[in-house]
């Protein structure tokens, strides 16, 4: 999603008086004309820096990465520490039963890492590092340690556990000792010498006659200065290796496809909606209005033969009778195409039986369903199916054709076969490529196997695992 920059104001109306450029406008208040006009503020530690390197040891940010670190180095040892803990006692105790439950804890101790470890991010990182996690369910415990266990974003914050509580833990520690053992220095020898016993060594030097005991203050600037620029790249690199081990800087790409997913089938259960109700509008509506015209033009033409009327006439009434029966006849089939009746009150192989006896060849249905699969399953097939005899009837030459189907797991699977020609090729505008994009549309695939000479076989999956649970 395109973000428009925070800093760019709209264009204001030309004024036509003397104002200096930078002055406020009038109704404008002085700091609101200051922010308009200012840069944006740095987001990360390492923007600043960039943006005003002379400035930046007089901001926050240098505290804010010596706390990250700092926390950094607190909380490390303890994820360790949990996790050799819930790993070893959970592997002694797996013989008796009770290890499986610590070892499940164990491999949610990523969860509660990774939370902390987003957390610390915004410290020095206003880009938020979202979770990758599937929004957990609301039917208990059982089922949100279920879904978290079998979901790929769980393992990957358990793999990036061990790094975070040893390489990073290292190497955030070694900055700190880095920046604490100078600054003890540097204060630490001035006191001894101002507050200590005469006889007090730094270093194996004695105190009196360090040269720290009076350089330590003059020099605890320069050095302060020194660690904000030191500490800043090091948290930099800590929160960009987080980052890189999280999933990056942008959204988890399989939430992105399960939303995707998602926003598919409420677009496709919206055009079946809208797909029903123009059916019925047409069915009640202008279907039974045209019904209406033909039997009134047909009681007409009754009508005036009885009264030995002028021929003339009577042929033209009859002619509009038969142009309403045509029409009649085409509006029923709009209205099957759109969306048959036959599919919503008797399901799936009725409808596509009814399909078969309209069609100029032979057509044999077998088509097993226990329970009816949902509707937007129900609705791709038939018009896959519908589809693919109109081909096998205008392009294969076949005098037959062979529809099988049935529920295969959590899948609805259908079949059609015929003795044709063959040579089905989806790029030659026969339609299959629409099929595969109505199969895709709710998540299902089209295999096609179509040799020259016959026979070809279309098979269409498509996933319904809610009508198993229906059969529960």
């Amino acid at each position: 999603m395109p973000m428009v920059p925070s800093n760019v104001a709209p264009p204001s109306a030309p004024t036509t008086g003397t104002q200096p450029e930078g002055a406020p406008q009038p109704g404008l208040g002085t700091s609101d004309a200051a922010e308009a006009g200012a840069a944006p503020s740095p987001r990360s530690a390492w923007a600043a820096l960039r943006a005003a390197p002379w400035r930046y040891p007089l901001t926050r940010w240098p505290w804010l990465c010596l706390l990250y670190l700092l926390t950094g180095t607190v909380i490390a040892p303890f994820w360790l520490f949990s996790a050799l803990v819930l790993g070893l006692t959970g592997i002694l105790l797996t013989p008796v039963g009770g290890g499986l439950v610590l070892l499940a804890i164990l491999a949610l101790l990523g969860l509660p890492v990774a939370a902390a470890e987003r957390h610390r991010l915004l410290w020095i990182d206003r880009e938020p590092l979202r979770p990758n996690h599937l929004p957990a369910p609301r039917r208990g415990m059982l089922a949100w340690w279920s879904l978290r266990l079998r979901e790929p974003a769980t393992w990957r914050e358990l793999v990036a556990t061990l790094p975070i509580t040893t390489l990073f833990w290292v190497f955030e520690l070694v900055t700190l000792i880095a920046v604490l053992v100078g600054v003890a220095c540097l204060v630490g020898v001035p006191l001894l010498a101002l507050f200590g016993p005469a006889d007090a060594v730094a270093f194996d030097v004695p105190v009196t006659e360090s040269p720290l005991r009076w350089l330590g203050p003059l020099l605890l600037p320069v050095f302060l200065v020194f660690s904000a620029y030191l500490v800043t790249p090091v948290a930099a690199i800590r929160g960009r290796l987080t980052r890189l081990l999280y999933g990056g800087a942008g959204p988890d790409l399989g939430a992105e496809l399960v939303e995707l997913r998602r926003s598919r089938a409420r677009l496709v259960d919206g055009f079946e909606v809208e797909r029903r109700r123009i059916e019925r509008d047409l069915h009640d509506g202008a279907q039974q209005r045209l019904l209406s015209v033909h039997l009134s033009l047909g009681m007409a033409t009754i009508a005036l033969e009885e009264e030995n009327a002028d021929g003339e006439a009577v042929r033209l009434v009859r002619g509009a009778q038969d142009a309403a029966r045509e029409a009649l006849a085409e509006l029923r089939a709009v209205v099957r195409g759109i969306h048959p009746r036959v599919l919503t009150d008797r399901g799936l192989p009725a409808a596509v039986a009814e399909l078969g006896d309209r069609l100029p060849i032979a057509v044999t249905v077998r088509i097993d369903l226990p329970v009816r699969p949902p509707a937007f399953a129900e609705v791709a097939a038939y018009f896959v199916v519908a589809e693919a005899l109109t081909n096998v009837v205008r392009h294969s030459g076949a005098s037959s054709a062979t529809v099988t189907g049935g529920l295969r797991g959590a899948l609805l699977v259908i079949t059609v076969t015929d003795e044709g020609d063959g040579g089905a090729d989806p790029t030659a505008g026969t339609g299959l490529q629409g099929l595969v994009d109505r199969a895709a549309a709710v998540g299902g695939r089209l295999l096609l196997a179509s040799p020259i000479g016959g026979p070809t076989v279309l098979h269409l999956e498509i996933p319904c695992p809610s009508s198993l649970e229906s059969s529960v």
